[in-house]
């Protein structure tokens, strides 16, 4: 699958970092990141909702020739993973950002985890339910955090309002002996400096990144090529931030191109 095209979508710029990392790792391979910046947050919204918006980015994906399909985003991943790999079949391999990192959890030697995430997330209890399954000497303690996406989609990160808010949200009773954090959303490593603020810097953090990239090695068979892969946005509707935030990445001008999801 040397010439794999690879499509990675979110709820809005909580994946770009993913995405970024997933380029830098196969710079060879096309990618299309598409970001649902018109239905943001996935958090508040619906089961069905977010299913049915997982969909439609999944088949545009898709019909754009994206034979591996990322699920950026943990809503999406709790909600939608099932029904789109059984949806797909083998017409692509679908990854979700949960198993990779519930695998990294179980891989440490640390027994007292927290887990943030959105309120949908959280209420779905996957990663507790995910993690004891994997390994019964944890102990999993979870809390939602609703505004940190919102506020970080807006552009608030690595700025005093976020350093204010991730202090209020993680000053809580539940967490004053976990060893390790889940950050159960795709933008919060966006804000790990405000975590580290917390918690101190060597304290451990888990999320996607890494996690994922190392299982798109077990997709990809790659080989070298001098060819370089191109990286097309979408998004759902045009946004200021969402622009600001990919040419920080990009470390340059990024061509951003609207597409309605046909719901």
């Amino acid at each position: 699958m040397s010439s794999s095209k690879i499509g990675v979508f979110d709820s809005g710029i909580g994946g770009l970092p993913l995405a970024f990392a997933i380029r830098n790792t196969f710079p060879s391979h096309d990618i299309i990141y598409f970001g649902d910046t018109e239905h943001f947050p996935f958090g508040d919204r619906s089961a069905e909702s977010v299913e049915r918006f997982s969909h439609a980015m999944a088949s545009f994906l898709h019909e754009e020739g994206c034979d591996i399909l990322v699920i950026a985003c943990n809503t999406a991943s709790a909600v939608a993973y099932d029904s789109l790999k059984q949806r797909l079949n083998n017409g692509a391999t679908v990854l979700n950002v949960i198993d990779p990192v519930v695998q990294e959890v179980c891989n440490t030697s640390a027994t007292h985890i927290g887990v943030i995430g959105t309120s949908r997330t959280i209420e779905t209890n996957i990663f507790e339910q995910k993690i004891l399954a994997s390994c019964q000497n944890k102990k999993v303690y979870s809390l939602s955090t609703p505004l940190l996406a919102p506020m970080i989609e807006a552009g608030y990160y690595n700025h005093p309002v976020s350093e204010l808010v991730v202090q209020d949200y993680l000053n809580h009773a539940s967490f004053e002996s976990i060893e390790g954090l889940v950050l159960a959303c795709t933008h919060y490593p966006l804000i790990r400096k405000d975590i580290s603020a917390v918690f101190g810097s060597r304290f451990k953090m888990f999320d996607a990144h890494n996690a994922l990239v190392s299982a798109l090695r077990d997709c990809i068979q790659d080989t070298f090529s001098e060819i370089k892969g191109s990286t097309t946005f979408y998004v759902s509707d045009l946004t200021k931030s969402f622009q600001k935030t990919a040419e920080i990445f990009a470390r340059g001008a990024v061509d951003l191109r609207q597409h309605r999801l046909k719901l």
